[in-house]
Order: C-alpha cells, then structure tokens, then sequence
C-alpha cells in the first residue's frame, strides 16, 4: 500500500512539473523565433526579440519602474515587518500578535476589490497616478509574505541566545542587533526577494491606482495585448522566467546556508 501511494505520489508530482515547465520552455523557445509574428515552431534563431525589447524606450521605462517600485516594496516591506515580528515572537505582552493579525489581512481580501477600495483611499490622498501610491498599495500585498516569512525565520533562532547575551552585559537593543538581527539575515535577504517579485510581478494595482503615468513592466505588456501578440512578448517572457528562476535559486542557497547557521547556532548553545 505504501508503495503505491510513493508511486501515485511520484507520477502526481512528475505531472505538476510537466505542466508548470512545459509552457516556460515553449516561451523561452518561440522567443527566440525571427520575423514580426509568433510562431511555433520556430522558422529560425535570432535574438532580434530581444534586442527590440533595448531599441525603444517604452519597455525600458517600464521595466526601471518595475525595479524601482519593487525595491523600495521590498525595504518598506521588511522595514514594517521586522519590529511587528520581534515584538510578537520576544515579547510577553498581552497583545502582541494584533500586529500580525493586521499586517496579514490584505491577504484575506480579493485584489480587485481591495484594488477599489484603495483607490478611494489614494484618491482622499492625491496619491492616485503617483509611484508612491503604487509602492504602498504593493507593500500592503507583500507585507503577508514577508511577516510570515520572517516570522518562521524567526522561531528557529533560540530566545535563549539573546537572554545569554543580556547576563552578559549587553542591552536588548545591542542583544536584539547583535545576536537576533545576525541570525535573521538571510530570512531577510528570502523576504526582500519574495517581496520584489510580488511588486514586479504584480499587474492589478497598478492598473487601477497607476493611471497613465505609470507603467510597469506587468501593464505594459497587458496593454500590449490589447492590440494584437506583439512578438517581443515572448522576450520579456523569456527574461522573467530567465530572471525568477535565478531569485529562486537564490533564494533556496540562502535558505540552504541559514539552515546550517541556525544549526550551529542551536549546537553552541546547546553546550
């Protein structure tokens, strides 16, 4: 019985992974297609998708506002998350998980209504059409990520280390620096790229609260849609997966390498 569930198990996964990459190789492939229209499968190789993508100035704004407002998601995120997290996992007050429960409620509401939702609230503002509105109604959509994250990073670091640095002499604040903050690193280095990639790759927002001024790489190819299968599509699409398959990657070393540093940590203290 055990043995046919492994197998069952097997052929499941194998067939998730099949779907999940066949269509990111046939992007990557048709991508490299020559000529003004997509076709599969290829009638040659050239890059010439790709350097249009460079040619124009429309794709490369909207890829630097892409990078800009995904980085400064990503900080505002992590920068929010971080106090919300210390105080919920090391501090004995009463009420310290509110903070979580409301740094986590974006994620119970649908997009497209939040979407309207804020758009009334920017709009109270002025901050509709403006890249500052765009940046926080994207922090309030990764922030769920990033404290969930943070907060599971946090639980394997031992409260034990921080109370033996505070015998020692040191204040919470240098114990909390010091020791926590050491330890935590590389789940924040895993929230700052979780939280960027959900900016960069997030479409809804902005095309509510963006208007006409803002152009993310998502809308610009959404709009670009509209008018017909532009080929230089299949480029960008290439990149992005190009460009999360590495942040994945990434990612998964970090979380690798905490995982060993955590392990030590627990073995000195355990001595």
């Amino acid at each position: 019985m055990d043995r046919t569930i492994g197998v069952v198990s097997k052929i499941v996964l194998g067939v998730i992974v099949v779907v999940t990459l066949v269509p990111a190789l046939l992007v990557i492939i048709v991508s490299f297609n020559p000529g003004a229209y997509v076709a599969f499968p290829p009638t040659g190789f050239s890059v010439e998708q790709y350097a249009k993508i460079f040619d124009g100035s429309t794709w490369v704004n909207a890829i630097q506002i892409s990078i800009l407002i995904g980085i400064a998601c990503a900080v505002t995120s992590v920068v929010i998350a971080l106090p919300t997290i210390y105080v919920a996992s090391r501090s004995d007050w009463s009420g310290r998980y509110i903070g979580i429960l409301l740094a986590c409620v974006s994620i119970l509401i649908p997009v497209s209504a939040y979407a309207v939702a804020l758009y009334a609230t920017l709009g109270s503002y002025k901050l509709l059409g403006s890249v500052l509105g765009v940046v926080l109604s994207h922090v309030l959509l990764a922030l769920p990520i990033v404290v969930v994250l943070l907060l599971t990073g946090i639980s394997k670091v031992p409260r034990d280390l921080d109370l033996v640095a505070r015998t020692l002499g040191a204040s919470r604040l240098n114990a909390a620096f010091s020791i926590t903050l050491k330890l935590l690193l590389p789940s924040i280095f895993v929230s700052l790229i979780a939280a960027f990639l959900t900016s960069f790759d997030e479409a809804v927002f902005v095309s509510f609260l963006g208007g006409i001024g803002i152009t993310t790489l998502p809308k610009a190819v959404l709009e670009s849609v509209k008018f017909g299968l532009d080929p230089v599509i299949t480029a960008i699409g290439g990149l992005l997966i190009i460009f999360n398959g590495v942040l994945v990657i990434l990612r998964n070393a970090v979380d690798g390498r905490s995982a060993r540093k955590l392990k030590k940590a627990r073995i000195h203290d355990d001595g």
